[in-house]
């Protein structure tokens, strides 16, 4: 049993799309980067996920039951300005509108790779100019949900105006960053939608956003209800040629 799965995983590695019936093996690679995930796919819903890297083979959890619906790797900067990959492949969950992304990252004179997924989805962020990321070394994980804030319950949906997080790629992966001239950017958005609210509670819950907003456009940490509300899970973490 096992010598036949190790058949079929080095078949997926040379295919990057094989018909097996109602099956399909699907290879997702980042341009210029050892790095590819591997998708077992049934009538489009993922029966099982591999991570291949120089290191090998890695099962990937997290992603199974999902549907594949985009990826798009691009070329970043890290914190001290060398070059990194930023991959993002977003799934939903079949007859849902739940969404989540498979963040892979990789320094391109390292040795490592970080996998963490997140919950995705559409919010009213999608509809306004948000500062462009990538750049000084910062990328933004748009939270599809708004923190508890006041007592309230996460707020989620393509009505809501959710929490930003500042990203950079560290020498031990992705991390939360500082970056004072994003959050300069987005405070002025969200004040605007906060003035638009006409339900008291929400309008509180977006003036707590805009005080987060207010302290890291000065330097200063998030509250704890959008630490606790951070949803970013690393999954693996490889490591090659050591």
């Amino acid at each position: 049993m096992k010598t036949a799965s190790a058949i079929v995983l080095a078949l997926s590695l040379i295919l990057s799309s094989c018909d097996l019936g109602h099956a399909r093996l699907k290879v997702l690679s980042a341009p210029q980067y050892p790095v590819s995930l591997t998708l077992d796919q049934r009538y489009g819903v993922i029966r099982s996920a591999f991570a291949r890297t120089p290191a090998g083979l890695h099962r990937l959890d997290g992603i199974e039951n999902l549907r594949l619906l985009s990826s798009t790797a691009r070329p970043v900067k890290t914190e001290e300005g060398d070059d990194a990959l930023l991959w993002r492949i977003d799934f939903e969950k079949p007859k849902s509108e739940e969404r989540l992304s498979l963040w892979i990252t990789a320094i391109s004179d390292g040795c490592t790779a970080w996998f963490a997924i997140a919950p995705s989805g559409p919010t009213y962020w999608d509809r306004l100019c948000t500062p462009s990321d990538a750049k000084d070394g910062v990328f933004l994980y748009i939270s599809p949900r708004l923190p508890a804030y006041c007592g309230l319950e996460e707020q989620d949906g393509p009505e809501t105006l959710s929490f930003v997080y500042a990203m950079t790629i560290t020498c031990s992966g992705p991390n939360l960053v500082a970056a004072p001239a994003v959050y300069g950017a987005l405070l002025p958005l969200a004040h605007l939608f906060r003035e638009a609210q006409s339900d008291e509670g929400m309008r509180a819950a977006y003036g707590e956003l805009c005080r987060d907003f207010e302290r890291m456009s000065n330097g200063g940490m998030p509250s704890r209800e959008a630490m606790e509300a951070f949803p970013w899970r690393r999954i693996l973490t490889v490591e090659w040629g050591r």
